[in-house]
């Protein structure tokens, strides 16, 4: 969970304890550490572990590049902000939750929205209606609580369509280089 500050996480980690399936969040120390604390109720310091529900969170120290390619290579979802995290999580190949920077009169939310029309093209509409709204909610602060089941339900065409976009992406490298 690698974010900017959002009133949304405390929502999002509760539908994640409050799940069936346990997952393993790793929170990198930094801009998201606040929210992370108003959740537990205590601030979690780099390598310690606080377990609520289904959710275990670990507190990791901030990466090196190279350290946090490995780590977005090795999640099953990736919660990115930003656009060189946003850039290096499309090269993982792995289905991911993009923070874009605030921008006045939201305009990042045009921006943000381009890109899901493209990076959803090849999704069933199911799809495509669980990751934009997950992803816009996420991204104005909404409640996120009621999307996250469905985005679980979704996880495996959403591994294939991460997939196919790196894919897809790197194939356009390629042949621009040809």
């Amino acid at each position: 969970l690698f974010a900017y500050e959002n009133s949304s996480a405390p929502g999002l980690l509760s539908a994640m304890a409050e799940a069936e399936q346990p997952l393993h969040l790793l929170v990198p120390q930094g801009r998201v550490s606040s929210s992370v604390a108003s959740f537990l109720g205590q601030t979690l310091e780099a390598g310690t572990i606080a377990v609520r529900g289904a959710l275990s969170l670990q507190a990791i120290p901030f990466l090196s590049q190279a350290d946090y390619d490995q780590l977005l290579w090795s999640c099953d979802l990736n919660c990115v902000r930003g656009e060189d995290s946003f850039v290096r999580a499309q090269w993982a190949g792995k289905p991911f939750l993009w923070q874009i920077y605030p921008q006045e009169e939201n305009v990042h939310l045009d921006k943000l929205e381009a890109f899901l029309r493209l990076y959803c093209e090849n999704l069933s509409e199911n799809a495509k209606l669980t990751l934009k709204t997950f992803w816009l909610n996420w991204n104005k602060k909404e409640n996120v609580q009621n999307s996250w089941q469905k985005l679980l339900e979704i996880m495996p065409e959403l591994n294939e369509n991460a997939e196919n976009w790196c894919f897809k992406q790197t194939k356009q490298i390629y042949n621009y280089a040809s």
